[in-house]
């Protein structure tokens, strides 16, 4: 059981090396359309029988992601094809995926880190660790988790703190009072960003509410990670790994074919409101870092200012901490 175990951790780790290679396409073809061959193609596909079309576009799929990662995937491009080619056959709008080369790709990168999640599943389940490492069980689980799992929950009460990781936005997911997303793909980000975009074109008003993390975070300190919500789900958070994703790219140009990226959510300075608790560090790092210019903030630390002067009659000479502000929001109990 440990060498099956250890069999599939190395498929893990290798699927990770193809999601790495696969990812870096994405940014590179995100301001590309169709081409007239492919449009071509896709008319020709859409006027044989819906059978017939469904094979086509599998076929289609598994020659693009060969030439992408090489034979020796050939594996992993069979199964992807045919994930996608079941998804047309209930939904035709996974074939206008192909119209945008990075939506398709991103699709891609998403289902191997999905596959990437499943066979950490049942790796751990051949073997736990509890069974046959315990006195290392939860330091080699976490570190597992971390590296081959996006999404997570927080199971938490007055005394304790849980983090559960879920291979997908399952149903648990979903229910939790606590949901984290890990971004540190470029295929991940661009999903995260058509979610986004939803809301943006579905919304009067679009709210959000932004934290940054970094070393000294400044002009000069390293922005490390972007935390996010939308108002449509205040108890899901993105966390953005900045620091993984701009090696090879800006990660707040990357966009939509509607052209909504992280930059534009930040600069829109009419339907995007950002919610942001003292923001001068931050958007001094994203100004000098990543030539991003913030608008239309409601800055949290000062509207306690605001509320303790006018409401409280308070001098209010000082902004308080984060921390202190939460301690005496009476909207919140203290597990919150």
């Amino acid at each position: 059981d440990i060498f099956l175990r250890e069999m599939l951790l190395g498929l893990a780790h290798w699927i990770s090396a193809a999601i790495q290679q696969l990812d870096m396409h994405v940014p590179l073809q995100s301001s590309v359309q169709q081409t007239s061959k492919l449009e071509m193609y896709l008319r020709e596909v859409e006027e044989k029988s819906f059978e017939h079309a469904c094979k086509e576009f599998s076929d289609f799929l598994y020659h693009v992601i060969l030439q992408l990662l090489g034979p020796e995937l050939t594996c992993v491009a069979s199964s992807l094809s045919g994930t996608l080619a079941d998804g047309f056959t209930s939904d035709r709008s996974v074939a206008a995926l192909a119209a945008w080369p990075s939506l398709l790709l991103a699709q891609l990168v998403n289902l191997l880190e999905d596959m990437r999640a499943k066979v950490l599943r049942i790796a751990l389940e051949l073997a736990p660790y509890e069974r046959y490492e315990p006195q290392n069980a939860v330091s080699m689980k976490s570190s597992l988790v971390v590296q081959f799992c996006r999404y997570f929950t927080l199971q938490h009460s007055r005394e304790e703190y849980r983090l559960k990781e879920h291979e997908i936005m399952d149903d648990d997911f979903h229910e939790s009072n606590f949901g984290i997303v890990l971004i540190d793909t470029y295929g991940s980000l661009l999903k995260m960003l058509q979610h986004v975009e939803h809301l943006y074109f579905s919304s009067e008003q679009l709210i959000v509410a932004v934290d940054f993390e970094g070393v000294e975070l400044n002009r000069n300190g390293a922005l490390c990670l972007v935390q996010m919500t939308c108002h449509d789900n205040p108890s899901l958070v993105y966390v953005l790994d900045i620091h993984v994703l701009k090696c090879s790219f800006n990660p707040f140009k990357l966009s939509t074919p509607n052209g909504i990226s992280m930059q534009f959510i930040l600069e829109e300075c009419d339907k995007i409101l950002k919610l942001w608790f003292d923001p001068r560090n931050d958007v001094d790092a994203l100004f000098h870092q990543f030539g991003v210019q913030s608008n239309n903030i409601y800055d949290l630390q000062l509207a306690d200012v605001a509320i303790r002067r006018s409401i409280n009659g308070e001098v209010a000479e000082r902004v308080l901490s984060l921390q202190t502000c939460l301690l005496k929001c009476e909207g919140l109990d203290e597990t919150q």
